[in-house]
């Protein structure tokens, strides 16, 4: 059983969860955040992130083999399989909304303010260094979520018709 857990993110492979946790908030205290991993099969959990600070919600990679939070205002950690962290600075104070590219190559931080910029963190490099992109977006959190990265599929897939068009009469794409 763990407590205090605000949300959740199940991998892509569908063997390991993400718990996020906020706990210990009060008027005069600011959070702490905890981000665990827990492992389906044998139930195991190991804490990836204790933080005196807040953390953004994990995202995992489009292939389940790492994940990535924001920490701090302008911080963005990307936690490989073996366990490794890379950090890496951003400029602009971001909301802790990020989202993976298609391919898992690249990582989109969201802005705390919407007129603020985005940043962009091309994984392929060496070097990962955040560059700042200016997205316009509006985002009323009732009724809107922060931009997301998409396939681009100008033909559907075969086996799913459904994503783009109704099928055709004789069964293929119209």
């Amino acid at each position: 059983e763990v407590d205090d857990v605000w949300n959740e993110a199940w991998s892509p492979l569908g063997d390991t969860m993400l718990l996020y946790s906020r706990f210990g908030q009060t008027w005069y205290e600011p959070p702490s955040t905890a981000i665990r991993l827990l492992d389906l099969a044998s139930r195991k959990m190991t804490t990836v992130a204790d933080l005196d600070q807040h953390a953004g919600m994990p995202v995992w990679s489009p292939d389940g083999t790492r994940f990535a939070y924001t920490a701090d205002e302008n911080l963005i950690a990307v936690v490989e399989a073996d366990g490794s962290t890379a950090r890496t600075e951003a400029t602009s104070t971001l909301s802790g909304d990020l989202t993976w590219s298609p391919d898992g190559s690249a990582l989109l931080a969201m802005p705390w303010d919407i007129q603020g910029k985005s940043v962009l963190l091309d994984l392929k490099k060496s070097e990962r260094k955040a560059t700042e992109v200016a997205i316009k977006y509006d985002s009323n959190p009732p009724f809107v979520s922060p931009p997301q990265w998409a396939t681009a599929a100008p033909v559907p897939p075969a086996d799913n018709l459904s994503l783009a068009q109704p099928a055709a009469s004789n069964g293929g794409a119209q």
